[in-house]
C-alpha cells in the first residue's frame, strides 16, 4: 500500500510506528517491510523503515540528517501461528531508538543524530519498500508476506507504558499526535484520521476480513454479565482468554471455539474482582 506524496509539515521529530502483524512464512530470502517513510532531499533518503529480517526478527532503520542510517534489530523471531503487536520509536531528547514486541522492549540503541526533518516531499509505504519515494509510480521490493493491520504513525516517542496501552486500545482517530492510522475496517486503505493520508493498494496487496479483537465490543446483557462479540473466519479456531494485569501480559484461557464466518459471542462476567480483561485470538 502506498500513500500520496506529501510532507508531514515538520512533524515526526520524535515518532512511533506501531502495527499488528502475522507473517505467513517462517523465514524468507530477504527483509520484509511493514512500514517505511522515504523522503527526497535531492536523493532518496530513508526517514524510517520497520520490518522483519529474513529470519522474521523485527528490524528498525532510522535515517539521520547527517546521512547515517542506524539499524536496530531484535534477535527474537515472530511466529506464524498468531498475531503480534510490534512498535518502533525514536526519541531525539533521549537519543534512543527502540523496538517493542507484544508490549515489551525487545532492543534499543543510542542514536546521536537528528532524524531527517519533514520539510521535503515523501511517501509512506505499508507492506513493501519503495526505492523512488517521490515518483508517481513507486518502485517496489521487499514485500511483506502475511497480514498487516492497525498501522499507526504517532508524532511522539512512546514510553513503554504507552506501548502497552496502544497494544490493547485502538485509537479513536482524533488524537492530536496521531499522524496517520490505517485500520482497514471499512475494507479500504483509508486513513482513519483527518489528515487524509489515504492509501492505494499496489501489486498483489488485498484487504481481507480478518478481525483482531484487540479492543472487542462488549454488549451488556444484564448487571453481572456481558457478551464478548467478535467477527470470525470459517475454519479458524479462536481462544478466549482473560487477564487481570495487562502490564504483565499474562493471559488465562477459558475456552475455544471454531469460527463460522460470522459474528460469534461468549458470555463473560463484568463484576469480577480483580477486574478482568477479555480477548479472543486466533489459535
Amino acid at each position: 500500500m502506498s500513500t500520496p506524496t506529501n510532507s508531514y509539515n515538520q512533524r515526526l521529530r520524535d515518532f512511533t510506528v506501531a502495527a499488528r502483524i502475522r507473517p505467513s512464512q517462517i523465514s524468507t530470502g530477504s527483509t520484509q517491510w511493514i512500514a517505511e517513510r522515504g523522503l527526497d532531499f535531492g536523493s532518496v533518503r530513508t526517514k524510517f523503515a520497520f520490518g522483519l529480517t529474513p529470519s522474521n526478527c523485527p528490524i528498525f532503520l532510522v535515517g539521520t540528517l547527517g546521512g547515517t542510517i542506524y539499524s536496530i534489530r531484535s534477535d527474537i523471531p515472530l511466529c506464524t501461528s498468531h498475531w503480534s503487536h510490534v512498535a518502533a520509536s525514536y526519541d531525539h531528547a533521549d537519543t534512543k531508538g527502540a523496538i517493542f514486541v507484544n508490549g515489551k522492549m525487545a532492543c534499543a540503541r543510542q542514536i546521536l543524530e537528528e532524524t531527517i526533518p519533514e520539510i521535503a516531499p515523501g511517501r509512506t509505504m505499508i507492506g513493501a519498500h519503495n526505492s523512488t519515494p517521490t515518483n508517481s509510480v513507486p518502485t517496489l521490493d521487499g514485500f511483506f508476506v502475511g497480514y498487516v493491520d492497525e498501522v499507526q504513525i504517532w508524532d511522539e516517542a512512546f514510553t513503554p507504558a504507552q506501548v502497552i496501552s496502544n497494544r490493547y486500545v485502538r485509537p479513536a482517530g482524533v488524537e492530536s499526535n496521531l499522524v496517520a492510522y490505517w485500520n482497514f475496517d471499512d475494507q479500504t486503505p483509508r486513513d482513519a484520521t483527518t489528515n487524509g493520508m489515504n492509501g492505494t493498494l499496489l501489486g498483489d496487496a488485498q484487504i481481507v476480513l480478518r478481525h483482531i479483537a484487540c479492543n472487542p465490543l462488549l454488549t451488556l446483557d444484564s448487571e453481572d454479565q456481558a457478551t464478548l462479540d467478535f467477527q470470525t473466519v470459517t475454519g479458524t479456531t479462536y481462544i478466549v482468554e482473560f487477564s487481570t494485569n495487562l502490564a504483565e501480559g499474562s493471559w488465562t484461557p477459558i475456552g475455544d471455539m471454531d469460527g463460522n464466518g460470522g459474528l460469534m459471542g461468549v458470555e463473560v462476567p463484568i463484576n469480577a474482582t480483580p477486574l478482568r480483561y477479555f480477548r479472543a485470538r486466533e489459535q
